[in-house]
């Protein structure tokens, strides 16, 4: 009887202890999970913020674009005023005007010509 009562115990014992050691993986594996569902949000975190800055400055190279396309605009129509009154500045004009437009747009992109 004290044999059957030990074994019993030995039995329970082992049993116990894969349960531990089951629950041990779980929780191993439950953190390791946790770690990566954090970086992975970081990181999406950090992805949005950078696409926020870029959107932010291509956002305010696109005013600067517009602003410059209708300072061009108004100088066509001053050119065209002028070339009414006198035919032969025409030509000159208009190539001064895209000259002018080679020379600015790329510098407000940060880039030359």
């Amino acid at each position: 009887m004290f044999k059957r009562r030990e074994e019993a115990l030995k039995l329970k014992d082992l049993e116990l202890q894969e349960s531990l050691i089951r629950f041990s993986k779980f929780l191993q594996e439950n953190d390791s999970k946790r770690a990566r569902a954090e970086k992975k949000a970081a990181d999406e975190i950090k992805a949005r913020l950078q696409k926020e800055k870029e959107i932010e400055k291509l956002t305010e190279v696109l005013e600067e674009l517009r602003n410059e396309k209708e300072r061009i605009h108004v100088v066509q129509e001053e050119n065209m005023r002028c070339a009414c009154q006198s035919p032969m500045r025409v030509g000159l004009l208009d190539r001064s005007t895209y000259l002018l437009s080679l020379f600015q747009v790329p510098a407000l992109l940060g880039k030359r010509p």
